[in-house]
């Protein structure tokens, strides 16, 4: 990454939050929870929009 993306703080925040969800997810998925197909559906819909965001920046 570049370092324009790095210091772009909703960017950023994305993509630790994509990564925080997924983690949740799998926790979820491994005590048999039906809501882990949520947390992964909000965790790829984050991780599109902070790529979106990123490539933004890095075209800016």
């Amino acid at each position: 990454m570049n370092h324009k993306v790095l210091n772009d703080v909703k960017a950023v925040s994305g993509f630790s939050l994509s990564v925080l969800l997924s983690v949740f997810a799998v926790i979820l998925a491994v005590y048999d929870n039906s809501y882990w197909v949520f947390f992964v559906a909000v965790s790829m819909l984050v991780l599109f929009l902070s790529v979106f965001r990123a490539s933004k920046v890095m075209k800016a």
